[in-house]
This record gives C-alpha cells, sequence and structure tokens, in this order.
C-alpha cells in the first residue's frame, strides 16, 4: 500500500511537472512572439533605413540637378552676353548686327 501512494505522488509530481512544462512552453511560444516582432521591428528599422538612403539619393540628385542648372544659367549668361566684334555685335534673336543699331533696340525694343 505505501508504494502505491508513493507511485501516486510520482505520477501526481509528473502530472504537475507535465503542467509546468505547458506553462513554459508558453513562455517558449510568448519568446518566439517577442522574437517575431523583435524581427518586424528590425526590418521597419532596414526599411527606414533603405527610404532614408532614398531620400538622402534623392537628394544628391536634386543637387546635380541644382549644379546643372547653375551651370546651364552661366552657359546662358555667356551666350546671352552681346559679343562685340568690329563695331558689331551678337544680338541671340537676330545674329549679328551693328552695335548702334543694337544698342537702339535695347532703349526701343520695337524697334
Amino acid at each position: 500500500m505505501i508504494t502505491d501512494e508513493k507511485e501516486r505522488n510520482i505520477i501526481t509530481d509528473m502530472e504537475e511537472l507535465c503542467i509546468m512544462d505547458k506553462s513554459e512552453r508558453n513562455i517558449i511560444t510568448d519568446i518566439e512572439e517577442l522574437n517575431i516582432s523583435e524581427r518586424n521591428i528590425i526590418t521597419d528599422i532596414e526599411e527606414l533605413n533603405i527610404s532614408e538612403r532614398n531620400i538622402i539619393t534623392d537628394m544628391e540628385e536634386l543637387n546635380i540637378s541644382e549644379r546643372n542648372i547653375i551651370t546651364d544659367m552661366k552657359k546662358q549668361k555667356c551666350e546671352g552676353e552681346d559679343h562685340v566684334y568690329r563695331n558689331r555685335t551678337f544680338v541671340p534673336s537676330v545674329g549679328m548686327v551693328p552695335l548702334t543699331h543694337a544698342l537702339r533696340r535695347i532703349r526701343c525694343p520695337q524697334l
């Protein structure tokens, strides 16, 4: 009879262990879920970094196009200036004209 009681106690202890295992399993599941959410956070951070890199790339492209615009403006300024050559000047819309005619045209654009 004593052995039967001891056996029952052992079985009860084993059942309690099984219950503990279950809660342990729940803890492990919770940790796995935490890991998944942690991975999601890391993924979100990586996506943020990628979009941040894209923004930086866009800014670099803007800077390049800004530099191109400035270069174009400098070119236009050079091309738009009247180039005097033997009392003649270059007017972009007309071509080479006598300097006096160009000056008159600047003063009176309707001519």
